[in-house]
């Protein structure tokens, strides 16, 4: 990327490490957050949304998610399908 070794490598990756902590950071807030939130907004007094909507069930879906569509996009590269997408992958996933 055209930073060379040193000082100035240390100074990147600091500067890269600390963006990625940031949004990560932030984005475990409104998972951590997401439940009261809708408790609130719903003004709910059984807490069996917040249960549903957990942190953690949160994550576990999302996960699940992200898994589910990575293998399906691995089953269509290896059957060598590009009718699903025009690029041949799926657009979120371009590098």
């Amino acid at each position: 990327m055209g930073v060379r070794p040193g000082r100035a490598t240390a100074e990147h990756l600091n500067y890269v490490m600390t963006r990625i902590t940031l949004v990560g950071s932030l984005l475990l807030t409104g998972v951590a957050l997401f439940p009261t939130v809708v408790t609130v907004f719903l003004e709910v007094r059984d807490y069996i949304i917040s249960r549903l909507f957990g942190g953690t069930s949160l994550l576990i879906l999302v996960g699940v998610a992200l898994d589910t569509l990575r293998q399906i996009e691995q089953h269509l590269v290896m059957r060598h399908y590009d009718g699903f997408t025009k690029g041949g992958r799926i657009r979120a996933r371009r590098f």
